[in-house]
Formats: structure tokens, sequence, C-alpha cells
């Protein structure tokens, strides 16, 4: 309950909101769909169908592990 007041006044007034998610993990990936839900409650922007999300990938430096495809990323 405490968090979830102080991330009411951390998000409030925001213009954007940036996601961050490790290549490597795709649990991390599909985690990102609860964020943005989780934000947009916290925020309450006045236009949340509109409101801009930046999803932006980590640890794209290891090729080999990478376990999120292109494809899955584009369509999120």
């Amino acid at each position: 309950m405490r968090s979830r007041a102080w991330g009411m006044e951390f998000y409030r007034g925001a213009d954007c909101c940036l996601l961050v998610f490790d290549v490597t993990m795709p649990n991390m990936f599909k985690s990102l769909d609860s964020w943005v839900d989780e934000f947009l409650i916290q925020a309450s922007p006045r236009d949340p169908e509109n409101f801009p999300f930046v999803i932006i990938r980590n640890i794209i430096d290891w090729n080999e592990n990478r376990a999120v495809r292109f494809d899955e990323r584009l369509a999120f």
C-alpha cells in the first residue's frame, strides 16, 4: 500500500513512460502489459488511450541470448 501511494506521487504529471526490458528474459517482455496497466492506474493521465509509452530494449549486445523476437517486439 505504501509503494502504491509513492507511485501516485512519482507518476503524477508524467508526459510519457519509459519501460525497459532485458531481451534475454522473455518473461520481462511479457510483463510489459501489466506495467503499462499499473502506470495508467497510478498516473491517471487525462487521455490514457493515447498516452505515450517508450519501450527500451536492454542487453542488446547479447545476440546469442536474445529470447524476444523482433516481430514480438514490433507487435507490442
